[in-house]
């Protein structure tokens, strides 16, 4: 039976984010306390997803990411973080976690994290001998500003990832969370012109909010476009997503190299999650177009 694993060494906290995916997901969720009760549970059944603290007795959830990372490379994880734990969460999606929430954010954000996991760790199937022959494949698509297009795109250029070996199970998820924040922010932050606010409404709502509505009845705002350009080979993946809005200024982003705390302030939590899972980032004078690189890497051996 499909489930999903929390883990967590306070009862509290556990039922607290348990109670915010059974609102949302009809899978059974099941416990841990700590990484070495989790790491059994895995080895007798793979949950679809780990959502885990960082501060835990045994075994902390970035020992417990990595070893998921090593052992079970199709297992996501995402990161439950508590304030002044910031340096820790920034490595552990260095090392292997593909997504994290705030506490402070969990009612909002948690499910919609979940969400956004599992619906990328699907991907069409592809007839094996055609693997074999791709050698590279592009593409060049027009999104209109309609957010059910995003999942089966992103989950499309990550099976093509995988068929590519351009990066292993997790990378390769991790890659394309990073493809799925860039359209997110092109649709909605560049072509709506979504102030942080507004957008933070818009994530913590499971429905079209009412400002969105509006924008998308206005025809200076609903006639934009997304213009997604890939081109993905077992040596680089590259994305290009482009808006049609005004830009902004790239001097502002965020960067958790130097500063690890914007994981939890930032209002660009998108940017972060980018920068956290791709070699390159790069942004046009404009601000309206930016282009995610992956190299190649080699999938990770087993522990």
């Amino acid at each position: 039976m499909n489930y999903l694993l929390i883990v967590d060494d306070s009862p509290v906290d556990a039922q607290l984010a348990r109670g915010i995916l059974e609102k949302t997901f009809h899978e059974r969720i099941k416990f841990a306390s700590n990484g070495w009760e989790a790491l059994e549970q895995i080895e007798e059944q793979l949950p679809l997803a780990v959502i885990t603290d960082l501060q835990m007795p045994v075994l902390d959830g970035l020992q417990l990411t990595e070893r998921i990372h090593q052992r079970f490379p199709t297992v996501p994880v995402i990161l439950m973080t508590g304030h002044g734990s910031e340096e820790i969460a920034a490595e552990a999606l260095d090392r292997g976690a593909v997504d994290f929430v705030p506490k402070s954010m969990l009612v909002s954000e948690l499910s919609r994290a979940v969400e956004n996991v599992l619906a990328m760790n699907g991907g069409a199937p592809r007839d094996h001998l055609l693997n074999t022959c791709l050698r590279c494949e592009e593409l060049q698509l027009e999104l209109e500003n309609d957010v059910s297009l995003i999942a089966p795109l992103v989950s499309l250029l990550r099976a093509t990832t995988r068929h590519m070996k351009l990066v292993g199970e997790t990378r390769s998820l991790r890659f394309a969370k990073a493809i799925s924040e860039a359209i997110h922010n092109a649709m909605f932050h560049g072509n709506l012109e979504l102030t942080a606010d507004e957008w933070d409404a818009v994530r913590r709502s499971p429905s079209v909010t009412e400002i969105v509505q509006q924008r998308l009845q206005d025809s200076h705002y609903s006639q934009r476009r997304v213009f997604v350009t890939t081109r993905i080979s077992s040596l680089e993946g590259q994305i290009t997503v482009r808006d049609d809005g005004p830009g902004f200024d790239t001097g502002s982003l965020p960067n958790i190299a130097v500063n690890p705390s914007q994981l939890v302030s930032s209002e660009r939590r998108g940017i972060v999650l980018i920068q956290a899972f791709t070699d390159e980032v790069r942004f046009n004078n404009r601000g309206n177009e930016v282009v995610l690189v992956k190299h190649h890497e080699p999938p990770a051996k087993p522990a």
